[in-house]
């Protein structure tokens, strides 16, 4: 029988009760040096139980096992969507674990399931993890970048905090602590300046949900007069000021920092239309920064946000380090 025979039957026989506790406590002791593959398997159902989770064994390619998690089905919430259940993907090898789309589940957060694979990673002496920073803040029926979000506010996306990192991440924290440092006000401009040069189907969709931009209109192209253009920016300008209280002398971090503040209390779904204009606007002024910190030549290149999303790394600590030995001093008679 091949490896991936072998390893899905193992799962068939947890999920069927055919190994209980004792006997599983026992495998993983014994396949610790025996069987690598059987004991990654076998140790990944303890950090995530079969109880709440559900473990499928997709493929065994490469020596790496393809593993995708979700939270078990909860009947008595048929609305939830299909989805809301999938935790994560991982991709396991000796030398590393590649996570994908991690994800908030069922009654889980994102950040318990990054916590979990650190913790097995820790147990089954896998030295790296590595991941692509796809995180999104589901707020208000939508979804905003939740890396820039982070970033506009400390300098540094979330897993750069928890230790997910690249070779330029002390780089890229060094040069966006100075851009939002600058005052918002000059960003907000820029941003007025440039909003009719970028179509984007999420500028378009959120200018629409602000009722700036007629339903019928799917680029911002089809406003071909100079006047439309005008109104357009004078309108968007005018709802940020409403909006969003911002001095000469205030900073981006200092606005999006009291804007993360606000956010933590509004709901994923059904926000009131003060709510929902603040996501909105925020939406739009994080896409365009996106595309500028992307697009050659950057628009505003003094409003550039250096973030290498692609390949994050976290060096697990797999021991606690040497102990320092205190000398005990020797009493003199």
């Amino acid at each position: 029988m091949d490896i991936e025979s072998q390893l899905k039957n193992i799962l068939e026989d947890i999920y069927s009760n055919s190994i209980n506790e004792e006997e599983l406590t026992k495998m993983i002791e014994e396949t610790k040096s025996t069987n690598i593959y059987k004991y990654y398997l076998l140790v990944l159902t303890k950090y995530f139980p079969i109880q709440e989770f559900t473990i499928v064994f997709e493929e065994f390619k490469n020596n790496i096992m393809f593993i995708s998690i979700s939270v078990k089905y909860d009947i008595n919430n048929p609305e939830i969507n299909e989805d809301d259940y999938h935790c994560l993907y991982l991709m396991i090898e000796p030398a590393k674990i590649h996570i994908e789309n991690l994800n908030k589940c069922g009654p889980y957060t994102g950040t318990d399931m990054m916590f979990r694979v650190i913790n097995y990673a820790k147990e089954t002496k896998i030295p790296k993890l590595e991941l692509m920073d796809k995180s999104k803040k589901f707020i208000c029926d939508g979804a905003i970048n939740l890396a820039y979000l982070n970033i506009l506010t400390t300098g540094q996306s979330w897993y750069n905090s928890k230790g997910f990192i690249s070779n330029k991440t002390n780089a890229e924290k060094t040069n966006n602590l100075l851009v939002i440092n600058k005052p918002f006000n000059k960003l907000v401009e820029v941003i007025i300046n440039n909003l009719t040069n970028i179509d984007m189907p999420s500028i378009v969709k959120n200018l629409k949900r602000l009722g700036l931009i007629e339903k019928d209109i799917f680029e911002l192209q089809a406003l071909i007069k100079n006047s439309e253009k005008e109104e357009l920016k004078a309108k968007f300008k005018k709802l940020i000021n409403s909006t969003i209280k911002a001095n000469n002398d205030t900073t981006i971090q200092e606005v999006f920092q009291d804007i993360q503040r606000q956010f933590r209390s509004f709901p994923e779904y059904g926000c009131t239309p003060e709510q929902e204009k603040l996501v909105r606007i925020i939406n739009i002024i994080i896409t365009m920064l996106n595309h500028n910190s992307t697009v050659v030549p950057p628009w505003a290149p003094e409003f550039i946000i250096n973030y290498n999303y692609s390949k994050l790394e976290y060096t697990v600590p797999l021991s606690g380090g040497k102990k320092n030995k205190t000398k005990k001093n020797k009493k003199r008679y």
